[in-house]
């Protein structure tokens, strides 16, 4: 175990295994001890503790960012027992099999007094690997869940837990350190020129070190025009030098990664389309062709999709995958409805048989390997097309279904639209407030809370001034619930 940071009343880290550890500063009023359960103490009587009498005391979690409610709820709220004047204890469980924690974040709080202990704004952190540094980075991104945590943006703290990750060893954060050393520096031309300045002399003083060099080499191809190109010939002379055998590898290489990181998606569709024609046989071309299903996705580019489909299901016609997403941009563009229920009925078939096994080489197009997961994705696009179809009846209980395994706020929204095309209103309005309270995209939820505001004012439940107060009483209920 190495421990990368201590910060006033934060316990780090595991590395690189899973399980979890904590370094707890002198004084604090949170003890984290144990893997699974993780056995969580606050102590009242402790300097830095908040709550100095506390009467029903609950933690409330936040898992992974909140980003993988497929493996439970992004939020948690475990009682405490008291075990003594001096000392509270909470046993947080492992939901599933599939609950892997990453990263936590923690606060205490006195459900009869309403009290929170937030050790000072900071919260606790817990973080268990490479990705969940990676959540505990993005969270200082500024972030705020359901359950009240909410942490105010800090790029210097971000930029900081990096920089000593990078300095312990851990090479594989230098691109991530970098971006956010940029961004919090304002990603004005003059914090990118310094940038560039550290960057070029990292390349001189780990000119033999090729992981290094190849985590320098990426960051340097995916900053694009905002470095000097002479950067990125620097980089690859250099990568050439040390194993000039896989010289035509790094040009490659080179051509995929700067058409993957092209920020103009038109022009990385046609870089990628270049790099498929020129490299037909290379290793990479499966993923340089999911990158352009994806590009032409974003753009709305129904046709470009399409043309995309064609070539992987030409190269690999048994990878389930591909025909769901190809069903999933037809239900996104509200076009092709019947085809697109024909490639869920095929991606259903595929699974079953197990065909996809027969392309080793596309396993970036072959399904999740959960049995449970793969029908609710099946079931949430099929209750998408029948809504679509004006086919409520049969949307509802296949929404139902797909709710069971990922509540999300995606999901609760079309399971609000089912309930809505089936009539039965107090369920939809229930699934639109839970929709809009849980997180997701900026655009997702501007979308969410549109749809809430539509039908909370059209339905006749109350005025849009009267909407505000029932989504805290809703969430305060739903805080009730959990507890």
């Amino acid at each position: 175990m190495r421990i990368l940071r201590s910060l006033p009343g934060i316990l780090l880290l595991v590395w690189p295994h899973l399980a979890l550890a904590q370094t707890p500063a002198p004084n604090s009023a949170l003890r984290i001890e144990g893997r699974q359960p993780l056995i969580v103490t606050y102590l009242p009587r402790s300097p830095r503790a908040k709550i100095k009498h506390p009467q029903k005391l609950s933690l409330e979690v936040v898992v992974n960012n909140g980003q993988t409610p497929e493996s439970g709820p992004g939020t948690r709220s475990v009682a405490f027992v008291r075990m003594s004047p001096d000392a509270w204890k909470a046993t947080l469980t492992r939901q599933s099999d599939r609950d892997i924690w990453l990263y936590l974040i923690f606060m205490v709080k006195d459900q009869t007094s309403g009290q929170v202990d937030d050790n000072g704004g900071q919260y606790w952190d817990y973080v268990a690997n490479p990705s969940g540094l990676a959540m505990q980075v993005s969270s200082y991104r500024g972030k705020s869940f359901e359950n009240g945590i909410s942490r105010a943006r800090d790029m210097t703290k971000a930029t900081a837990i990096l920089s000593d990750a990078v300095n312990a060893g851990q090479i594989g954060m230098l691109g991530q350190y970098w971006w956010c050393k940029v961004e919090r520096d304002g990603e004005t031309d003059e914090a990118w020129s310094r940038l560039a300045a550290e960057v070029d002399g990292f390349l001189d003083t780990h000119q033999s070190d090729e992981s290094a060099l190849a985590e320098a080499y990426d960051f340097i191809n995916e900053g694009g025009d905002r470095l000097p190109p002479q950067l990125l010939v620097k980089a690859t002379g250099l990568l050439k030098a040390l194993d000039p055998a896989a010289s035509a590898d790094v040009d490659e290489l080179a051509a995929f990664d700067r058409a993957s990181s092209e920020k103009d998606r038109r022009k990385s569709a046609e870089m990628l389309a270049e790099f498929v024609q020129k490299y037909p046989h290379s290793e990479r071309v499966p993923l340089a062709l999911d990158n352009l299903f994806v590009t032409y996705w974003g753009l709305d580019d129904v046709a470009g999709a399409e043309a995309t489909f064609q070539q992987i299901t030409g190269r690999y016609p048994s990878s389930p995958l591909i025909y769901l997403e190809m069903a999933n941009v037809y239900i996104d563009e509200k076009v092709k409805i019947e085809e697109a229920l024909r490639l869920l009925n095929k991606t259903e078939e595929l699974n079953r048989t197990g065909r996809h096994s027969e392309d080793p080489a596309a396993i970036v197009f072959s399904p999740s390997v959960d049995p449970g997961r793969s029908e609710a994705d099946l079931a949430y696009l099929r209750a998408r097309a029948y809504l679509l179809q004006g086919q409520g009846e049969l949307a509802l209980p296949l929404a139902q279904k797909a709710l069971e395994f990922r509540k999300d706020a995606a999901h609760y929204f079309v399971v609000a639209q089912a309930f809505e095309a089936t009539g039965r209103q107090q369920e939809a309005l229930d699934s639109y407030l839970r929709a809009v309270l849980l997180p997701s995209r900026d655009h997702d939820y501007a979308h969410y809370k549109a749809r809430l505001e539509q039908y909370w004012v059209d339905g006749g439940f109350g005025t849009a001034e009267e909407l505000p107060q029932k989504i805290r009483s809703f969430a305060d209920a739903s805080a009730q619930q959990r507890n």
